[in-house]
């Protein structure tokens, strides 16, 4: 992360919230019970954060997402994070994705300017 141009409390926050979901919420828990984390900078700037957990399922996820902004992925949109996630290998759970622009590209890539965190006084 310490490449990427963006604010870095942030992005640790928004780790800090897609790990700790992927350990607290899964219901269906292998005996490994494995949580992963990987990050990447993408060509366009952006910090891709995937978390996958062993649980291939996420029932609630459109009502997570708008959930308030003070914890979990309410949090992370918030925070001018896109969020999705997806089943690339059922048998291992599921991985949820939060690209994460530079502050000063989040309002060309948010998805609404109502979620973005103003970027003041230093430009990241």
């Amino acid at each position: 992360m310490s490449g990427w141009p963006g604010d870095q409390d942030e992005a640790l926050l928004v780790v800090h919230e897609t790990v700790g979901n992927g350990v607290k919420h899964p219901q269906q828990v292998p005996a490994d019970g494995t949580v992963a984390l990987a990050l990447s900078i993408a060509e366009d700037g952006i910090l891709v954060v995937e978390v996958t957990d062993p649980d291939p399922r996420f029932p609630h996820f459109n009502e997570a997402i708008i959930a308030a902004p003070v914890t979990g992925l309410g949090r992370v949109r918030a925070l001018g994070g896109e969020i999705t996630w997806g089943t690339p290998d059922v048998e291992h759970g599921k991985t949820v994705r939060v690209r994460l622009p530079p502050c000063l590209d989040r309002l060309a890539y948010a998805p609404s300017a109502t979620t973005v965190k103003d970027c003041d006084v230093d430009p990241c």
